[in-house]
């Protein structure tokens, strides 16, 4: 009986087996045992590690870490590039340039980054992690440009001095942003130097007149009709009937993330127009 139970075994294995894929090395298939995450695939681009999902891409490290510039390109092989990962950009000599497709920045992304100066988070990104910008003792000042950009509400998430280690923190630097941002009201709740960039009300539009794309409203096509997209699709913004009217690309009179991807395409110059 023990020996019918083995061989039963051993041939489940076998099966099983014969309907695993071998993937190429250049680029290896990584599948998670949370099935709610989902398949992406590892490669390079120049001194550039990233995880290419089915919609987007992430940066995930650098090649070496003795580089001193890292420019993030806005599109790899047809995909937005869109977050920078955690621990991803922590190296010890660097420049960098954010794109506009990323909306992004993860918890840990620069972390002891302590060759950063300074840093221009442009207006698409809409999340700054924990510890993003954690113990870069180097950096002098960051410009957050979106001003509704959710930045993850600890000290030590924008970071340049010591204690680190401590529930303190301190930022020796300049935060810029626009007046009654949220780059504001973080730089106040912690005592830090905060210098405005102007009024984000500057740019807002009277005019009710329809543009194709301009979810916000503003007559101008950008990444921040993206966020309005996005968070209209997750139901924390109601859309205007004009600006309802400018995104909906596929005609099912409602907002949806399919729409918000196109919308993205169009912006980084994937797609000549909002008609694939």
């Amino acid at each position: 009986m023990k020996l019918k139970k083995i061989l039963a075994v051993v041939s489940a294995l076998c099966m099983m087996a014969t309907v695993i894929p071998i993937l190429p090395v250049q680029e290896i298939a990584v599948i998670s045992a949370n099935a709610e995450d989902a398949e992406y695939a590892e490669s390079t681009y120049e001194n550039l590690n990233y995880k290419k999902y089915a919609d987007h891409i992430e940066i995930s490290g650098v090649t070496d870490k003795k580089i001193t510039e890292a420019n993030i390109p806005a599109e790899i092989d047809g995909l937005p590039v869109t977050t920078i990962g955690g621990m991803s950009l922590n190296m010890n000599l660097i420049s960098v340039t954010i794109p506009d497709s990323v909306i992004n920045i993860e918890q840990n992304a620069f972390l002891h980054c302590i060759g950063l100066i300074s840093v221009i988070i442009p207006d698409s990104v809409t999340n700054i992690g924990q510890d993003a910008f954690g113990d870069c003792t180097s950096l002098t000042s960051i410009t957050i440009e979106n001003p509704d950009c959710i930045i993850y509400d600890s000290s030590t998430t924008i970071c340049s001095g010591k204690p680190y280690s401590s529930s303190v923190g301190l930022f020796n630097g300049i935060i810029y942003g626009y007046e009654g941002s949220t780059a504001q009201a973080y730089a106040e709740k912690y005592s830090l130097t905060f210098e405005s960039i102007g009024s984000a009300s500057e740019t807002e539009s009277q005019s009710g007149e329809m543009v194709l794309g301009d979810a916000d409203s503003n007559q101008k096509i950008d990444i921040l009709d993206v966020i309005t997209l996005n968070k209209a699709v997750m139901g924390k913004e109601t859309l205007s009937e004009n600006s309802l009217k400018a995104i909906d690309f596929n005609h099912n009179g409602k907002p949806d993330s399919e729409e918000a991807l196109t919308l993205l395409k169009y912006i980084v110059g994937l797609i000549p127009d909002f008609i694939e």
